[in-house]
């Protein structure tokens, strides 16, 4: 209950500080960024045991610097909450040059990843077609040093302007699986890594 209480008073204090916040793929952080005045509401469900969820909520500090806070609880019911805190210095050019960020997940030390320091790039390759509606291509890669060192990985692949295929290695394990956007504020995701299966829900607000 205090880790909710936490969470909360630090997601309020996010939303009244700054108007935009990072962007990661499933897991993994990306080399870009949602669009300034956008503050994006994530939930976990699953995976299997109810009691098992995570939400999360982030935001730029100014024109590099954001943060994100995420509150979790696993299937023995401790109560987490971390931090994670990155800069990005170039969003990606669809073709062109790709978007480049730094940072630290889990400043704490508190998620059950842990934490770790972190070099991505994200590279947008454009599409054009009848199906994918010119929605382009998206691949990440990085390296990460700490509780989790090592190459990931990770790959948006859309076959229609609402439904695109998910994949990513975040240096541990590989997690699969399918986004829905049934409308620009709201993705639905299935998801499956080896031994469970889980869905988030990602609700986008503009100011």
């Amino acid at each position: 209950m205090l880790a909710s209480v936490k969470f909360l008073g630090v997601a309020a204090a996010l939303g009244v500080l700054a108007p935009a916040f990072a962007d990661r793929l499933i897991v993994i952080p990306t080399g870009k960024k949602l669009p300034l005045g956008t503050y994006r509401f994530e939930s976990l469900l699953g995976p299997g045991d109810p009691s098992s969820k995570s939400w999360s909520i982030g935001a730029a500090f100014n024109k590099f610097f954001d943060g994100q806070v995420a509150w979790e609880r696993g299937d023995d019911m401790a109560e987490r909450v971390s931090f994670d805190l990155g800069f990005n210095l170039v969003d990606p050019v669809i073709g062109f040059a790709p978007g480049f960020s730094v940072g630290v997940r889990d400043l704490t030390g508190e998620s059950r990843d842990g934490r770790m320091l972190y070099a991505a790039l994200t590279h947008y390759e454009g599409l054009t077609g009848t199906h994918n509606s010119d929605v382009p291509l998206e691949f990440t890669v990085g390296l990460s040093a700490g509780d989790r060192t090592g190459v990931f990985v990770g790959l948006v692949v859309p076959f229609t302007r609402w439904t695109r295929f998910i994949s990513e290695y975040d240096t541990r394990r590989l997690t699969q699986g399918f986004q829905f956007t049934p409308t620009q504020s709201l993705d639905v995701r299935w998801l499956h890594r080896p031994g469970e299966s889980f869905w988030t829900v990602t609700l986008r607000l503009r100011q």
